[in-house]
């Protein structure tokens, strides 16, 4: 008879036996993770390189305005805020050239050279805080909070810019005037609001004063809230003791509408008070000084006016008066 068939069983622990397979899978899954890492790590630097880009270019330009080099132009950036931004830089660069040419035809190139070294002067300091929030979303980039926070700086120092660059404009060309009835208490709460950090980091306090009513008038709202935003900057930066303050009132007395800026801080010499008005002039080291030549133009169309007191280490007190129905 035929012998029974005869088998060999080999037995492994499991873990023994797929110790291989899950060796290999585990390798696999590393160098795939790892392609991706690298991957991201790359897409995060061309990222960067791209959102930093933009910032060096506005840089760069600022300092060319301030060489005196009008030929410089941004390169198209984008559709966004930096996209407009170097739009607006470059419609600036083409008016200053027009201004220079007709400075050197007029032979007043020394007032134009005030005007370009101011110019770039005013336009460093918020140029180079969105450069600095663009360094420091180098090492930020993927943190959502941060990215954020950037956004709202490109923006904040966007609108800073663009309502410089529309003073300047204001100057050598009529102010649209478009009157509509809006409550002016609301508007300077506002206002103040956009001011209040400033206003901590100083350790200062920023207050407003109104009627409890709706303080209602009409006016052109984009135009007078300018007005208020430039003195009160001008308050925040006059601050140089602890305790600083700067305080917005308004109340309206019959048809006339009375509104009064003060602050508490170094105040004004005497000999600048005359002229405080004028075009290109400052009370800073610096800057092209726009800020009080144009409140005068915006209080003029208003049919109204403003003027100032000041004392020497007691502070400034702006006050400004104009119809209620300045339509």
């Amino acid at each position: 008879s035929e012998s029974p068939p005869w088998f060999i069983v080999l037995a492994q622990p499991t873990r023994e036996a797929f110790a291989s397979l899950r060796l290999m899978t585990w390798e696999w899954v590393a160098l795939i993770g790892g392609s991706l890492a690298l991957m991201l790590v790359a897409a995060a630097a061309v990222s960067r390189r791209l959102l930093l880009r933009p910032v060096r270019q506005l840089t760069e330009a600022t300092q060319a305005l301030g060489r005196g080099d009008l030929s410089y132009r941004v390169p198209p950036l984008g559709r966004d805020e930096l996209g407009q931004l170097g739009e607006s830089f470059n419609r600036m660069s083409e008016d200053l050239a027009a201004l220079q040419e007709t400075a050197r035809r007029q032979e007043r190139l020394a007032m134009f050279g005030r005007i370009a070294s101011g110019l770039a002067h005013d336009l460093k300091h918020p140029v180079k805080n969105i450069e600095n929030a663009a360094k420091v979303m180098e090492t930020m980039y993927e943190d959502p909070n941060y990215r954020e926070t950037f956004t709202r700086i490109v923006k904040r120092e966007f609108s800073r810019i663009n309502h410089f660059l529309e003073d300047l404009r204001n100057l050598t060309h009529e102010m649209p005037y478009h009157p509509i009835s809006f409550d002016l208490g609301k508007q300077l709460a506002e206002v103040a609001e956009s001011f209040q950090l400033e206003a901590r980091n100083k350790g200062a306090r920023l207050e407003v004063r109104v009627e409890p009513q709706p303080c209602m008038v009409v006016g052109d709202v984009f135009l007078l809230r300018r007005v208020f935003e430039n003195l009160t900057s001008n308050a925040l930066q006059a601050l140089d003791k602890p305790e600083g303050r700067v305080e917005l009132s308004v109340r309206i007395e019959g048809e006339k509408v009375l509104a009064t800026v003060r602050d508490n801080g170094s105040g004004i010499p005497e000999e600048k008070l005359a002229g405080l008005f004028e075009e290109f002039v400052t009370t800073k080291r610096k800057g092209l000084g726009l800020g009080l030549a144009i409140a005068k133009k915006i209080l003029a169309l208003h049919q109204g006016s403003i003027s100032v007191e000041s004392r020497l280490g007691e502070g400034t007190s702006f006050h400004l008066v104009w119809p209620v129905r300045a339509g």
